[in-house]
């Protein structure tokens, strides 16, 4: 099985705001695959994320291992904002990583 998409899972009004929104992107035919990342033990998680196409991520951790393997990744920051800091620092001038709008 290939996840076209997966996006982690945080239990919040925003995970669910962020899932509605990847669906409606993703379009028909594409599956969209939602993991907890507390959930699930760290190869199984890795597995996931390396069979995906695209990567939405709202949690630090998933984007740096998707990045890091190479996947497009879209982040979507929260309250606490620390993805757009880390990529500065980090991830720039070479991983994949977009950011979604406020409110995607």
């Amino acid at each position: 099985m290939r996840a076209d998409r997966v996006i982690p899972s945080t239990g919040t009004d925003l995970r669910r705001r962020l899932v509605e929104n990847v669906r409606r992107v993703a379009g028909a035919g594409r599956e969209v695959v939602e993991a907890d990342t507390a959930a699930v033990d760290f190869d199984s998680f890795g597995r996931l994320i390396a069979r995906a196409a695209e990567v939405h991520a709202n949690r630090l951790h998933t984007m740096v291992l998707a990045a890091m393997l190479g996947k497009p990744v879209v982040a979507h920051e929260t309250r606490r904002p620390k993805l757009m800091p880390f990529y500065d620092y980090c991830l720039r001038g070479w991983a994949r990583v977009t950011f979604a709008e406020r409110g995607q």
